[in-house]
């Protein structure tokens, strides 16, 4: 009977190794799928953000050149062309609104300035361009409340608005 006892208990420890085999070959599996799609997105996410770079660099590279551009017309259309690559780069609008006010297009640099206002909310020179939209609009009180938001989103802005001379008869106000 030891005998058969014991082949017993070497068929039940096989058993046991083959089961805690197949648990661990199944849990390297699992891991390696697991890993393979975490690649997968790690990859596809890092192909995006080359994407984004590339379309942000084309399209501060038409702001820029915007810059020696003396024609408003050309450098509206430029920014246009900027915007359209990647809308969410700084500093396109910006340049449109201001390209807008040199032709007298208020409205327009208006809704320039909204836009990058839109895009960059955390950033006050948005506001701050917004609200001398609105001052070359005689809309004096729009001017001081976008001054306002232009403080709240940095504090910095207050400093700027003392050394700004466009501001100099409503910064008081603000």
């Amino acid at each position: 009977m030891p005998l058969e006892n014991a082949s017993y208990i070497a068929t039940a420890l096989s058993v046991v190794v083959s089961v805690i085999s197949l648990i661990l070959a199944g849990m390297i599996g699992f891991e390696y799928w697991r890993l393979r799609k975490i690649r997968l997105e790690f990859q596809a996410q890092k192909e995006a953000l080359d994407s984004e770079i590339t379309s942000r660099e084309r399209s501060t590279h038409r702001i820029l050149a915007s810059y020696q551009v003396r024609d408003p017309a050309q450098r509206i259309e430029l920014l246009k062309s900027a915007i359209q690559i990647n809308s969410k780069t700084f500093n396109a609008f910006n340049a449109l609104g201001y390209a807008y006010l040199e032709i007298n297009e208020r409205q327009k640099a208006v809704d320039a300035f909204r836009s990058a206002v839109e895009h960059h909310p955390a950033l006050k020179e948005g506001y701050c361009d917004l609200a001398f939209a609105y001052l070359q609009s005689g809309e004096r009180d729009l001017c001081i409340g976008y001054l306002r938001q232009a403080i709240r989103t940095d504090s910095s802005a207050r400093d700027d608005l003392q050394t700004d001379r466009r501001f100099a008869d409503v910064v008081n106000e603000v």
